[in-house]
């Protein structure tokens, strides 16, 4: 609620003179700040007869198991972000009814940049710029914008902002202008055959899989990757099996080979998910060093015996 619910939610409605109406949080799922009931969610969305809402992937995921139990039917716009969102995820919302749509933005830009809309939509992508910005890909073919954006950080006020923001995302541009953003720059993995990797694409394609709410992809310098899951739902042989459709959609050389089951999702609370759900990837490769290098180094020493 930092900036994005703060600008569509409240600031909208305050220059529309529209009455903004604040439930207390338990109201619309929360249970503190990590813990969210999807069912206790729709039943606001129902009653209050809720025309748009602002969604994380893992919230859509949760929702829709439970959606035909409440009648949503107001709904007109579901703004999905903050994190790549699987094309599947979004067709699996659509066929339930769901008017769902993926955007991009970050706090620098006053929040959102690009958004698919009806009329103007692309799976797969994050839509088109807003007509307030300009977007273009550097030679890293990292997404840069210009237009409304910050002039710098507390700190660096002596370091004025370029007109060109650099935003850190991996993207691609197509002959439509829509922008798909691929992953984050420093968080690229470089295997050790050398194929360059973005976890948050095959992040996209596990959290794709019913059941998987929450996944981790290592493998930096190693010849394969592993995940660390959070899937309560799943079964092992039905966790694997989702794996396994997820490797599918990947090329061999960004597929999962092993997978680490986790009890507890990634929160804010235990310091493994930034407070709007993102992985901190650095902390969780930390708290889970000693199983993610078990299945490197039974690898290793497979192959050694072979040789």
């Amino acid at each position: 609620p930092v900036l994005l619910e703060n600008v569509a939610g409240a600031y909208a409605a305050v220059l529309a003179g529209i009455t903004c109406v604040t439930p207390p949080l338990a109201a619309v799922g929360w249970g503190g700040s990590s813990t969210w009931d999807a069912s206790v969610f729709l039943r606001c969305v129902m009653e209050q007869q809720v025309e748009s809402v602002i969604l994380l992937p893992q919230m859509l995921k949760a929702v829709l198991p439970v959606l035909s139990a409440f009648d949503v039917s107001a709904l007109k716009l579901v703004a999905v972000g903050g994190a790549r969102v699987a094309p599947e995820l979004l067709c699996a919302a659509r066929q339930q009814g769901l008017p769902v749509y993926e955007g991009y933005g970050l706090s620098e830009c006053g929040s959102v940049v690009c958004f698919n809309h009806y009329g103007a939509d692309k799976l797969g992508t994050v839509g088109k710029p807003l007509p307030h910005v300009a977007v273009r890909l550097n030679a890293a073919s990292e997404l840069e914008v210009a237009g409304s954006h910050f002039l710098g950080y507390l700190g660096q006020e002596d370091k004025p902002c370029d007109a060109w923001l650099p935003t850190g995302d991996l993207a691609s541009i197509d002959a439509e202008g829509f922008v798909a953003i691929i992953g984050r720059r420093k968080n690229l993995i470089v295997s050790s055959f050398g194929r360059n990797i973005s976890p948050e694409w095959v992040e996209s394609e596990l959290l794709g899989q019913a059941g998987i709410l929450q996944a981790a992809v290592f493998g930096e310098a190693k010849p394969f990757l592993v995940a660390v899951l959070f899937a309560p739902s799943l079964a092992d042989t039905a966790l694997q099996q989702a794996v396994n459709a997820a490797n599918t959609a990947l090329p061999d050389y960004a597929q999962v080979r092993h997978w680490l089951r986790v009890a507890q999702a990634f929160t804010a609370n235990n310091g493994l998910a930034t407070a709007n759900g993102r992985n901190k990837r650095d902390d969780i490769a930390l708290h889970f060093k000693s199983d993610i290098d078990s299945f490197y180094a039974v690898t290793e020493d497979m192959v050694y015996e072979c040789r």
